[in-house]
C-alpha cells in the first residue's frame, strides 16, 4: 500500500530498517520499535546490548541502581538480596519502575520463604546491566549476595561459592 503523505515513505523506511536490524529476533524488534516511538534514530546503537544499555541509563536512579545489583544474581533475583545492598526504600521504588518499564516482573512464588522473587524480562537486560556495574561495586555486590544466600539458608554451595569468589 502506498500513501501520498510525506510521512509515508519515512514510515516505510523506518519499518524496513527495524525489520532489517531485528534479524527476526522479537526482543530486538520490540526494542527498535520503542526507540523509533520515542523519536530516536533507529539503529544509532551499535548493538542490541547498547540499545538495552541506553534504556537502562534512562531509568531513574533507584531503578538504575536496582537493575545493576539485580544483574549480579542473574535473570532471577530476590528482593532481600537487593535490600542487602541498597536501602529498602530505593529497592521498592526501583522495582516499581522496573515493573512499569517491563524490564522485570515479580514471580508468583519464591524459592526463599518470606522473600519476593523477580525475573528480568531478558537475559540481554541482565548482560547489559552487569557490564555497566563498576568493578568495585560488582565485587561488593557479589560479596553481599553471598552473605545473604548464607543467611537465608541457601543449600546450593556452588551458588554461594561463586558469589564469594567473585566478591573478593
Amino acid at each position: 500500500m502506498t500513501t501520498s503523505s510525506s510521512t509515508g515513505p519515512a514510515r516505510a523506511a523506518t519499518r524496513e530498517r527495524i525489520e532489517e536490524l531485528s534479524e527476526g529476533n522479537a526482543f530486538y524488534l520490540e526494542e527498535l520499535v520503542r526507540e523509533a516511538a520515542q523519536g530516536g534514530e533507529v539503529g544509532r546503537s551499535e548493538g542490541v546490548l547498547s540499545m538495552v544499555q541506553g534504556r537502562i541509563d534512562a531509568l531513574g536512579s533507584d531503578a538504575h541502581a536496582t537493575v545493576l545489583r539485580a544483574a549480579v544474581m542473574g535473570p532471577v533475583f530476590h528482593r532481600g538480596a537487593l535490600e542487602a545492598m541498597l536501602p529498602a526504600s530505593a529497592v521498592a521504588a526501583g522495582l516499581a519502575e522496573l515493573r512499569r518499564s517491563e524490564l522485570a516482573a515479580p514471580r508468583a512464588s519464591s524459592r526463599f520463604s518470606d522473600d519476593e522473587e523477580w525475573i528480568v524480562r531478558s537475559e540481554l537486560v541482565t548482560a547489559a546491566a552487569y557490564r555497566t556495574l563498576a568493578e568495585p561495586d560488582r565485587v561488593h555486590a557479589h560479596a553481599r549476595v553471598g552473605h545473604w544466600l548464607v543467611a537465608v539458608g541457601e543449600t546450593e554451595l556452588l551458588a554461594i561459592a561463586e558469589h564469594f569468589v567473585r566478591g573478593r
